[in-house]
């Protein structure tokens, strides 16, 4: 399960160039692993992150980053976790 909440600001613009920023709250939630080659005593997790991130809309290209940060996490067992997660992704509207 994941779930978003966010604001964004309108943004501005310079030229063609518009820029949003915006911010989001994320949780998601995993189960544990089930099956015969499952280890569910280290698998499963819940986790709320704050992210801050930006929109740069250069018609028809749209580039967007952001970055996750934890602030609470709860994993089930022995888990690795990043401090933060980056995003980034490049579109092209036709």
């Amino acid at each position: 399960l994941d779930a978003a909440a966010g604001i964004l600001y309108k943004g501005f613009s310079l030229g063609r160039v518009s820029i949003t920023p915006l911010a989001q709250v994320i949780f998601s939630e995993r189960t544990s692993d089930s099956g015969a080659a499952a280890n569910p005593d280290n698998s499963g997790y819940q986790r709320i992150m704050l992210s801050a991130g930006i929109e740069v809309h250069i018609h028809p290209v749209v580039i967007y980053a952001d970055a996750e940060f934890p602030v609470y996490q709860n994993f089930t067992g022995n888990q690795l976790a990043a401090p933060v997660l980056f995003k980034a992704s490049l579109s092209f509207m036709f």
